[in-house]
């Protein structure tokens, strides 16, 4: 009598298989985005920092140049814009691309109290930093009375 010791599964399907649960795995870990694969939108991480004069933004945009991102007001939110262009040079392909690129578009609420007009933004070592001071509270001040006669 033999035994049936069931369907034999080639090495090549058995290779696949391990590489397809070591993405999702990868992607479990990214929030569902398997990298370089394009599932789901790129976002720069970003830190939001407060301090007494003002609120302090940053994002790490590596790579990325001036002409690369816009950055606006709208309403009560700061609207932080951009496009990472996949590396690609004539005559190559791409054999493992995790690196993120494509479009993206990060929207940061605005506290009340932030100055609009004198917000400023630098971009240094890949780290987007915007200042959003904070308006200048109307302080209680003594006010002198003049008792010349003119």
């Amino acid at each position: 009598m033999s035994r049936h010791q069931g369907p034999r599964v080639s090495p090549l399907l058995l290779r696949l298989l391990e590489e397809l649960g070591h993405g999702l795995d990868q992607a479990d870990r990214r929030g569902g985005a398997v990298p370089g694969r394009g599932l789901a939108p790129w976002e720069p991480p970003v830190d939001i920092h407060e301090q007494a004069e003002a609120f302090v933004v940053q994002l790490d945009v590596p790579g990325l140049k001036q002409e690369d991102l816009g950055l606006q007001v709208e309403g009560r939110h700061l609207l932080v814009t951009g496009e990472r262009l996949r590396f690609e040079t004539e005559g190559s392909r791409v054999l493992t691309g995790e690196r993120p690129h494509g479009r993206f578009s990060r929207q940061v609420p605005l506290p009340a109290d932030v100055a609009i007009e004198r917000i400023r933004a630098t971009l240094k070592d890949g780290v987007l930093s915007v200042w959003l001071p904070r308006v200048e509270v109307a302080r209680p001040r003594t006010i002198p009375i003049d008792t010349s006669e003119d």
